[in-house]
């Protein structure tokens, strides 16, 4: 997901909106410092995977949040919901659940309307 998250990140750009693109390279264990860094009030954090988001590195993400009291952060998660998906390729895949660079920027710039 980190060429996509970059890519939309360019895009955003254009249209105002800044962000940080982290490689998480992994859900567990979480990078708690680094997850800290961004954490501050008033701050967003946007989590972005190609699986499904119950139980997901974006729930992971929230949890530790919500222990470390971080309850002003805003936050977003993307990813698949808890379902039955069609076959196909990942690239078409990605693209129908707005995983896609596209996707990615479209529901990233209505979280922030």
């Amino acid at each position: 997901m980190v060429n996509p998250a970059l890519e939309a990140a360019e895009e955003l750009e254009t249209r105002g909106i800044s962000l940080a693109v982290v490689n998480a390279r992994c859900a567990k264990p979480l990078d708690e410092e680094r997850i800290l860094e961004f954490a501050e009030p008033g701050r967003t954090i946007i989590t972005a995977e190609e699986g499904v988001l119950a139980g997901g590195f974006g729930s992971a993400v929230r949890e530790f949040l919500d222990r470390e009291r971080r309850f002003g952060v805003r936050f977003l998660e993307i990813g698949l919901p808890l379902g039955v998906y069609p076959a196909g390729k990942a690239k078409k895949i990605r693209e129908l659940y707005g995983l896609d660079p596209q996707g990615l920027a479209s529901r990233i710039a209505e979280f922030y309307k």
